[in-house]
């Protein structure tokens, strides 16, 4: 039988998963859109490409700088049919556990045409090393 470890053992008891999430995965600046604190949520939307040609700042964008447009912000994503669809990441933001709901509920608001994706991290519990 293996042994279980407990999440207090974690990294000689320094930190629990969630704590090195917040640390390591989340950008150091970054802060919560609703309160401000340290966030533990990472939204990513994003728009096919030809959706955002019609904007204007994603117009000026790539006619500024096309290289880096389409090096930094450009994402393929596999459609229903197989064909790679290209998507340009609009906007990141990030939210702590209280306000994950007004996130959830903002992004459901996104027009039709967008993706948002969420990290979420691990939760205060689901680290588990062993059978269960």
């Amino acid at each position: 039988m293996a042994k279980v470890r407990h999440r207090k053992q974690m990294f000689g008891g320094r930190y629990s998963a969630e704590e090195y999430h917040q640390k390591w995965g989340i950008p150091r600046d970054a802060k919560c859109v609703g309160c401000g604190n340290r966030p533990l949520i990472r939204c990513i939307t994003m728009m096919e490409v030809e959706e955002a040609k019609k904007l204007p700042m994603i117009n000026m964008l790539m006619l500024n700088d096309p290289i880096k447009f389409m090096n930094e912000m450009i994402v393929r994503i596999k459609g229903s049919d197989g064909r790679a669809i290209p998507y340009v990441r609009i906007s990141c933001v990030y939210a702590c556990k209280q306000c994950r709901r007004s996130l959830e509920r903002a992004a459901a608001k996104a027009p039709s045409h967008t993706i948002c994706e969420f990290h979420y991290g691990p939760g205060p519990d689901k680290v588990v090393s062993g059978p269960s």
